[in-house]
Formats: C-alpha cells, sequence, structure tokens
C-alpha cells in the first residue's frame, strides 16, 4: 500500500516581507477563531476583514479564496500538531502496530490539551451543510477519517470487515470529541483558570489504554 500525503500543501503561497507575514498571521489567525466557533460555512470573509483589520483583497491576495484560507488554517493546525499527524498521512498504515497507534492518540490528545482548533475543525466540517461542506469534507474530513480507518482495519487483523472498521473509527473519535468538548468546557464554561489536570490526565488514559484496547478487539 502506498504511503499517503497530508490532505493540506503545507508550503507558503507567496514569500512575504516582515510586514506582509504580519498581516498574513492576522488573517489566519482571525479565521481560525472563527472558523472554529462557527464553521466554515457560516464564517464570511467580511467578517475574517474585520476581525483582522484587513481588507478583503488582502485576503485574496495572501490566500487567494475562502478555500485558500481553509486550507492555510488547517495546514497550521498539522504543523503545531508536529510528527504524530505526520505520522498519520505519511506512513503506510501496515507499518503501525498497537503500541504505535495507541501513541498516535496521545498525540492527538495532548494536541487538544493546547489547542482544540484542528478537532473542532474537523468537527465543524460534518454538520456544514452543502457544497462547501463537501469541499471542506475533502480537504479534511475523508484524509483524516479515512486514514485512521485504514489503520484500524489493519491492525483488526481479519477480525473485522472495512464496514466494521469504520464503525470503530466513529467510536475513536467520538472518544476524541469529548475529550475536546471537555477541556472546552472547562476553561469557558466552568471558567476553570486551573483545569484539574489529574482528571484530565486519567481520561486520556482511558481513551488510549481501554478504548483503544475495545476498538482493535484485542
Amino acid at each position: 500500500m502506498q504511503t499517503s500525503r497530508m490532505p493540506v500543501d503545507l508550503t507558503p503561497r507567496k514569500k512575504l516581507s516582515k510586514a506582509g507575514q504580519k498581516t498574513a498571521d492576522d488573517i489566519l489567525g482571525a479565521a481560525e477563531k472563527l472558523f472554529t466557533q462557527k464553521g466554515f460555512k457560516a464564517t464570511t470573509l467580511k467578517e475574517v476583514s474585520e476581525a483582522s483589520s484587513a481588507n478583503t483583497a488582502l485576503i485574496g491576495y495572501y490566500f487567494g479564496s475562502k478555500d485558500g484560507l481553509r486550507d492555510a488554517v488547517f495546514a497550521k493546525q498539522l504543523q503545531k500538531a508536529g510528527s504524530g499527524f505526520e505520522a498519520l498521512f505519511a506512513v503506510d498504515p501496515l507499518s503501525f502496530d498497537n503500541d504505535s497507534f495507541r501513541q498516535l492518540i496521545r498525540v492527538f490528545l495532548d494536541t487538544a490539551d493546547n489547542d482544540s482548533t484542528l478537532f473542532k475543525m474537523v468537527t465543524w466540517s460534518t454538520v456544514d451543510e452543502g457544497d462547501i461542506a463537501d469541499k471542506m469534507s475533502d480537504v479534511i474530513w475523508e484524509p483524516f477519517f479515512g486514514r485512521l480507518t485504514d489503520i484500524i482495519l489493519h491492525l483488526g487483523q481479519g477480525r473485522f470487515t472495512r464496514n466494521e472498521a469504520t464503525l470503530r473509527t466513529w467510536a475513536l473519535l467520538g472518544s476524541l470529541h469529548g475529550y475536546v468538548h471537555a477541556r472546552w468546557h472547562s476553561v469557558n464554561h466552568m471558567k476553570l483558570l486551573d483545569p484539574p489536570e489529574v482528571f484530565f490526565e486519567s481520561y486520556k488514559n482511558l481513551i488510549v489504554e481501554k478504548v483503544t484496547t475495545s476498538l482493535l478487539g484485542a
């Protein structure tokens, strides 16, 4: 089986001056926040423009289009996530064993401790509707979901079909999503300035050890 590249090209669209880089970063930061809060479909370029204090023409200059802006936000999140996500998209699923799969899940959860933007964008891609959601799904959801399914199917060693592997992927993402929401609510709704790290560490261990073991049927 051939390896698969990450779904978004991480190469910058343009070489930028120092001032230009700051403007592009401001636009990217505003888009990241809005996409996370509202979803891709509900966010307008006008809102990104107002939030970043950059006119819409500059958004087009730096990112080409709303789709290009979305891709840049996703690429930024992949870069921040580091080697775990690179492994997900760059390594042959047949190279994974149970331990490296658990390590991969741990990377996802550790990333959510610091910034849950990527997971929220993936979630929004499932609830946005219409052509835009289809494009977002192609870029974010399908590669992410498909690659996890390939790995789970391989690790099942013939114990279940691809349809069953797909169901197990849904269950895994549900667990990851639950962790992200618990983290997010502890800060944004419960206003906990010092989240209970012992609880979250136990929660992560539960997902990594118990949930993945159940998913793999081993």
